[in-house]
């Protein structure tokens, strides 16, 4: 006697399977939008840390519509090398200039960069390419490549 399976088990499995096809590709794309930049997309903006930060801190309605969610080059003046404790990223902090007092731009970038950027000093001017997150009280740019 061959035993076939409950008609039940079956409509459940036919409505289960396109659901986890669905949350794979979804998962795989949330991924993909996390990585690094590719290094030829566009760039919106060349800029400097003290003018980006600036920017929005003069007219944040103006710069968020200018810059957010934008993939911008910046060069500025290495004011610390850590780990960011929201993002618990490997981060950078470049000056937004002498009376910023401590504000700036915040770089943080992918986990696989920390051996990249142990070598950078307090002072340093480098220049990253990161996606801009918006401002708070720094200015954050998500995603950064050193170039």
């Amino acid at each position: 006697m061959q035993h076939r399976p409950p008609l039940l088990l079956l409509i459940a499995l036919g409505l289960l399977l396109p659901l986890s096809v669905s949350a794979c590709s979804s998962s795989t794309s949330a991924a993909s939008s996390t990585s690094a930049p590719s290094p030829s997309a566009s760039v919106a903006a060349s800029l400097t840390a003290p003018s980006l930060y600036a920017a929005f801190k003069s007219d944040k309605a103006n710069a968020t519509s200018l810059y957010k969610d934008k993939l911008l080059d910046v060069t500025g003046e290495v004011v610390s090398v850590g780990v960011d404790p929201v993002l618990n990223a490997p981060e950078v902090m470049l000056s937004a200039g002498p009376s910023a007092q401590g504000r700036g731009v915040d770089c943080d970038f992918a986990s696989d960069a920390k051996s990249a950027l142990a070598g950078l000093k307090k002072g340093e001017t480098i220049s990253v390419r990161g996606k801009c997150a918006g401002y708070a009280v720094n200015v954050l740019l998500l995603r950064c490549q050193l170039k």
